[in-house]
């Protein structure tokens, strides 16, 4: 199981996050399979005891399903069945992580559920937790205005025809954190092709000129030699530096 997407995966998860995995994979929301949790365990534990100690013997499939099913004939249709299951659930785990992590997100997603089923009685609560969470983020990184617009957009539709009327909305709010956001994309994005434009510049000039211009039929490399392109050595030249070479060690 070396090879296995399942198993290299789960080596890229320290200590910590295999805690946090097996307590994802054991909740009985995201997981009614327990068999899936005795497999997570299995490729826990042998990675684990693989780690770091220089051996890396081979995980057969028939052994881990033996202990997973010790009455059954090994099937490889549902073993690779119950591979694509524990996958999905990690691919889980791993969205939860980030999700639990951006509490502004968070914030967000609780308006737009509040909004979508109606709960005016939740409406003041969820919008003061908004704004704290708001108050409190210190750095602001681009997707804070985006998640700032998704925030004042869900405002704007929980509030009540008779205040939107009366004039009293935040459409201010949400044509500015959404200009934000564009601005922020378009500037990172363009100083990132700028960047490209010329690192692609540098190799033209280094790689590809000497080859449209007719001087190499092919460019090399070396971390050797840097500067400018220059022609590699004639063969009867090599075969001559190698003698020279050979009869200085003589000597």
């Amino acid at each position: 199981m070396k090879d296995n997407k399942l198993y290299a995966t789960l080596k890229h998860f320290d200590r910590i996050e295999q805690n946090r995995l097996r307590k994802y994979v054991r909740s009985p929301y995201f997981n009614a399979n327990e068999t899936l949790t005795d497999f997570l365990e299995l490729l826990i534990t042998d990675i684990n005891a693989h780690n770091g100690n220089g051996k890396d013997q081979e995980l057969p499939k028939e052994k881990v399903w033996k202990k997973l099913y010790p009455t059954e004939t090994y099937n490889d249709t549902r073993f690779r069945k119950l591979c694509s299951d524990l996958l999905k659930l990690i691919e889980g785990f791993l969205a939860q992580q980030v999700y639990d992590e951006n509490h502004l997100q968070q914030a967000t997603f609780l308006l737009e559920a509040i909004g979508n089923k109606k709960m005016e009685g939740l409406y003041k609560s969820a919008k003061k937790t908004a704004e704290l969470v708001t108050e409190r983020q210190f750095q602001k990184p681009l997707n804070y205005y985006y998640y700032q617009y998704q925030k004042e957009v869900n405002l704007y539709e929980m509030t009540d025809w008779e205040t939107r009327r009366s004039g009293n909305i935040n459409i201010e709010a949400i044509i500015n954190n959404l200009d934000y956001f564009y601005l922020s994309e378009k500037l990172r994005w363009y100083t990132s092709v700028l960047s490209w434009k010329n690192i692609i510049s540098n190799e033209y000039n280094i790689l590809l000129k000497p080859m449209i211009e007719g001087h190499a039929d092919v460019v090399y490399g070396s971390r050797f030699m840097g500067g400018r392109a220059h022609r590699v050595l004639f063969f009867w030249h090599s075969i001559g530096n190698r003698w020279l070479t050979q009869l200085s060690n003589m000597l």
